[in-house]
């Protein structure tokens, strides 16, 4: 798994400064503070400096060149040593010499971290896991660009341990727009996710999109119960959060029920050869139907059209679309100078919704055998091509392409095995038809 991290969710740990300040009981046994006090750092608490690490910067160059070249998304924790949201703090060289304003390039931990939130979007294999426990701190440093549109290449997460943190630090993670995550280690006592928050109809499980879970390791570790794993593994489960089960203890086995490491799907690289390679946001249900709403209406813009009598998509040059992903026709355009991918199938439903609230679910599948037909359909039109290829007349077999339909569809083929009152609401809602059952403009 990792590559220069030792922490199994992710495959490379940095850190632009070393040092930090405990914040609860969750820091009690830092693993951090302790090795500083070791090395005879004095960088620990909120009236000592912390200790720049600048060569971080240059390591991320490797990191995205080695990720690109294998094709994947590398994840990238950030703030092993310290807090990514920590107030600023004055820095010291690895000499331990004070860096001072004027002399050296940066001076304090909120430049150094300014000038690491400017370089992340140049890293697209590489996610970046910001975790903190200041979850009131992270939109007041992160960039203003961040706020509406933050870098899909980054996850925001926060470290709860007990019920209080989870209801404390889970709503000001909510205020956050962007990917998110949880880390439930050192979980020091049971956690019910499914709590609805405070002045909020949203639960607990509703804000992440992953969770990591956890006990204590080290000498002074304390006692974990992986029934209360259980319990987060079930609700995960049961809402949809992918789940990573790190460890019980860095001693006791982890039980087989436990040994889960599940990751966001938006960590996978996507590849396909007809489109650029991009990687998926984690978004919620209405955010992704809002953003497909906004591509139709700027593919009208543009002046992409449905057929109906065809049902065909017509692009701009007044021809028909024949761009396929994985059997779908597929619509591409620019818009200010970014190329913009839109199913064909999410056009159609689109214009028809817009046009008549109350068309059903069928008339909407109807429409979208022509651009989207079912591998049962291909696969028989190719036969049939084959045996015949002059003569054979394939008719759209309904039944077969609305295969997952409960029972068979009453529009199979053939216009005469058409019940009347079905036929008439197709009529009233525009549709003509022929022997074949085409339906003709609506």
């Amino acid at each position: 798994m990792a590559t220069n991290s030792k922490i199994e969710w992710c495959e490379h740990t940095i850190n632009l400064w070393l040092g930090c300040s405990k914040v609860n009981e969750l820091c009690d046994f830092c693993y951090a503070c302790d090795m500083a006090k070791r090395t005879g750092n004095n960088i620990w608490g909120d009236e000592n400096p912390r200790r720049m690490v600048i060569s971080t910067l240059k390591t991320l160059e490797k990191y995205q060149k080695n990720a690109k070249k294998a094709g994947e998304i590398h994840r990238v924790f950030v703030g092993s040593m310290m807090d990514i949201f920590e107030k600023p703090k004055e820095m010291i060289n690895h000499k331990k010499r004070l860096l001072v304003e004027g002399q050296d390039e940066f001076w304090n931990t909120g430049q150094l971290r300014d000038r690491f939130f400017e370089i992340v979007p140049n890293y697209p294999n590489l996610m970046f896991l910001l975790l903190t426990k200041r979850a009131s701190n992270i939109n007041k440093y992160i960039p203003e660009s961040w706020k509406a549109n933050p870098p899909k290449n980054v996850m925001f997460g926060i470290s709860v341990g007990n019920q209080k943190t989870a209801n404390d630090w889970i709503p000001l993670l909510n205020k956050v727009n962007g990917q998110k995550f949880l880390s439930i280690e050192p979980q020091l006592d049971e956690i019910d996710l499914t709590v609805k928050m405070k002045n909020s109809d949203l639960r607990l499980i509703d804000v992440p999109n992953w969770i990591i879970n956890g006990g204590e390791s080290g000498h002074h570790r304390r006692p974990f119960n992986t029934d209360w794993g259980r319990v987060l593994r079930d609700q995960c489960q049961k809402n949809g959060v992918p789940f990573f089960f790190k460890q019980v203890d860095k001693k006791i086995p982890i039980p087989a029920d436990l040994d889960i490491m599940q990751y966001p799907k938006n960590h996978n690289l996507i590849k396909n050869s007809n489109m650029k390679t991009t990687l998926k946001t984690a978004l919620s249900k209405e955010e992704r139907i809002s953003n497909s709403n906004t591509k139709c209406a700027l593919a009208l813009e543009k002046g992409y059209k449905y057929d109906r009598a065809t049902g065909e998509i017509i692009g701009r040059r007044n021809k028909t679309i024949k761009a396929h992903i994985n059997g779908y026709t597929i619509i591409s355009f620019l818009v200010d100078g970014k190329r913009k991918y839109l199913y064909a199938t999410t056009f159609i439903e689109y214009i028809l919704k817009n046009e008549n609230e109350l068309i059903s679910i069928e008339e909407i599948k109807l429409a979208k055998v022509y651009v989207k037909p079912s591998a049962a359909y291909l696969a028989k039109k190719k036969a049939l091509k084959e045996a015949k290829p002059a003569e054979v007349i394939v008719e759209t077999n309904l039944e077969e392409v609305l295969s997952n339909e409960p029972k068979a569809s009453p529009l199979a083929i053939g216009y005469s095995i058409i019940e009347k009152p079905l036929e008439n609401a197709f009529i009233n809602l525009g549709y003509q038809f022929k022997p074949n059952f085409t339906p003709m403009g609506l």
